[in-house]
């Protein structure tokens, strides 16, 4: 009988959430539709030759930023795997987290690269080997600090580095502000769905996410760009992103970033909190 109570109370959570959301999803579109930001934003494209590496901090991340890039170009990608695993640092989680990503590019037929320790000698000496035009990390305007760390250790191997490789900063929970998407790839109906049986099909060690939630963030994007759905990112060079990432530390505080975690779960409000944080840094 209280298991039975607590599954109803856990369903009837649920649907409230997602009573939410979709409010607050008619919301966002509405206000996107009244203010079109599309104009100057271009639609991702790679040829047999791009070279393409991913950073990948948790397993999971690259599926929800990257999961259209990694289902139409396998062939240009490698997957650099950090091994984070946030607060749950248990060898057991850890051994399951690497076998999801691994059973994912087995699926997905890409290779991957994974980094036991001395995550910045194997980045620089994957680098060096592979010459990538295009290094994707998770963007900096995030509230996770594993996120933050990629970010620091890819600044950290290509300090004075000549590497021309653009960086190209990629949406997991916090959405990049409308105005600083450079890139997308539109998702049809189709193909969204496709992502997330695929996310639930491995990643059951996550089963907990919202995985509506990033859906509804994904659709909203899609207005912008008159599909369905789209994964949006920012390109920047080197230089540029080696700029604003120092200046991010100096722009936003603690207090700014717990906002960001604070609005999770509010997907009009955390739109707002992440444009305001993205002028900080970007448009000073």
């Amino acid at each position: 009988m209280n298991l039975t109570l607590v599954s109803l109370k856990r369903k009837i959570s649920e649907l409230v959430k997602r009573t939410f959301w979709d409010s607050q999803y008619k919301k966002c579109t509405k206000d996107l539709l009244r203010n079109d930001k599309a104009n100057n934003k271009i639609e991702f494209k790679f040829l047999p030759e791009n070279k393409i590496l991913v950073l990948v901090p948790h397993a999971d991340d690259e599926l929800i930023g990257c999961y259209q890039l990694l289902s139409l170009y396998p062939g240009n990608i490698k997957l650099f795997y950090f091994g984070f695993t946030g607060t749950t640092k248990s060898i057991e989680n850890k051994n399951k987290r690497l076998e999801e990503i691994k059973k994912l590019s087995e699926i997905m037929d890409i290779d991957i690269i994974v980094s036991e320790c001395d995550h910045a000698g194997k980045l620089f000496s994957t680098i060096k080997a592979y010459c990538p035009e295009y290094i994707f990390v998770p963007s900096f305007i995030d509230w996770h600090n594993e996120h933050i760390d990629c970010n620091t250790i890819l600044q950290e191997v290509l300090l004075n580095s000549k590497d021309k490789a653009k960086i190209v900063l990629y949406q997991i929970s916090v959405p990049i502000s409308d105005t600083h998407i450079t890139h997308y790839i539109p998702m049809n109906y189709s193909e969204q769905n496709a992502k997330w049986e695929l996310f639930k099909h491995i990643y059951y060690s996550q089963k907990h996410l919202p995985l509506y939630r990033f859906s509804l963030q994904e659709r909203i994007n899609g207005v912008l760009f008159h599909s369905y759905a789209a994964e949006v990112y920012m390109v920047l060079s080197l230089k540029k992103w080696d700029e604003y990432m120092r200046r991010r530390s100096q722009s936003i505080n603690s207090g700014k970033l717990a906002l960001l975690q604070n609005y999770i779960n509010n997907l009009d409000k955390i739109r707002e909190v992440s444009s305001e944080m993205y002028f900080s840094v970007f448009n000073q």
